[in-house]
């Protein structure tokens, strides 16, 4: 009979169903599920092991060889409906161990990680699979900003990789930036980076621009969007003028987000998460207050509330 649930795996996220009651065939049902048709081609028997709560997928491919065995896991309404969370961690350490042992305090209180460049160069694609493995959503932030054929190559395969969010640079300009948006069709979220948060107005005069942190983000918000981006990363001071500057739905997804005691960073235009819920920011993204809190895990839902 048909499975049902919710289940997450590498090209499955929570909150997707996997088959329904009418669905149609398996390999069919899991095209739709999958990123870039990955099983369109292919057949597919399923063995639902209830006692771990894992779906064994073993496929084949039908035009060329090659066969294999992925596996989902079953999860509960409550990590389901978490897959929408505001709150994005950034996952700043220094090697897959230290990710896992973060990702095990944090626990189902965090679904969303921000992989950067730092922990990439040295877990490569190893930290994506333990994260997309166990049902977490991964934010590449790649900070793309390359000729429009190398920036898209790179977001297809981000988008192989079973993430769900890729960054680029808004300043890379609307070709670029269109490239990437046509490259991760319907399953990946492209976000364009506007002004870095390190950068105050003096440091954004000095690299060549005249506009002051809040008209750039507004002027790179529209060109990123018009371009195809949904949604854009910027600083919760930027994000009020630039949810009022544009029509389109979008998301704005801020980092800089610092509680009120740990206000004294490296983020030159920071704020608490209250101050960017209240700009219309969609999403956060924190690390240190979280990471080297004393509690995580109560940390992620002292912010998670303040957000609101």
């Amino acid at each position: 009979g048909p499975l049902r649930g919710w289940y997450a795996g590498p090209n499955v996220h929570a909150g997707q169903t996997l088959l329904n009651d009418d669905g149609p065939d398996w390999a069919t049902m899991f095209y739709h599920a999958a990123s870039d048709g990955e099983l369109a081609a292919g057949a597919a028997q399923v063995v639902l092991h209830t006692d771990s709560k894992q779906l064994a997928l073993h496929w084949r491919w039908l035009h060329k060889l090659g066969s294999g065995e992925t596996h989902w896991r079953k999860v509960d309404s409550a990590e389901s409906a978490a897959a929408d969370s505001p709150l994005i961690v950034a996952l700043d350490v220094d090697t897959l161990d230290d990710a896992v042992a973060a990702v095990e305090r944090l626990g189902p209180t965090v679904i969303w990680y921000k992989l950067g460049h730092h922990l990439l160069t040295q877990a490569g694609s190893d930290v994506t699979a333990y994260l997309t493995s166990i049902g977490k959503r991964v934010f590449l932030d790649l900070k793309l900003h390359e000729i429009p054929s190398a920036a898209a190559a790179a977001v297809r395969q981000a988008r192989d990789l079973g993430v769900s969010a890729v960054s680029a640079h808004a300043s890379g300009g609307r070709p670029m930036l269109q490239a990437c948006a046509d490259a991760a069709g319907a399953e990946l979220h492209l976000w364009a980076l506007t002004v870095v948060s390190g950068l105050d107005d003096e440091e954004i005069r000095a690299v060549g621009f005249q506009e002051d942190a809040g008209a750039l983000s507004v002027i790179l918000a529209e060109l990123a969007v018009g371009a195809g981006a949904d949604g854009i990363i910027g600083s919760p001071r930027e994000a009020g003028p630039v949810r009022s500057a544009l029509d389109d739905p979008f998301e704005i997804i801020c980092p800089g987000i610092r509680t009120t005691s740990d206000l004294q960073d490296d983020q030159a235009r920071h704020a608490t998460p209250s101050f960017a819920a209240s700009q219309g920011a969609s999403r956060m993204i924190v690390g240190r207050p979280i990471l080297q809190a004393e509690s995580p895990r109560d940390a992620a839902t002292a912010i998670l509330a303040e957000f609101g």
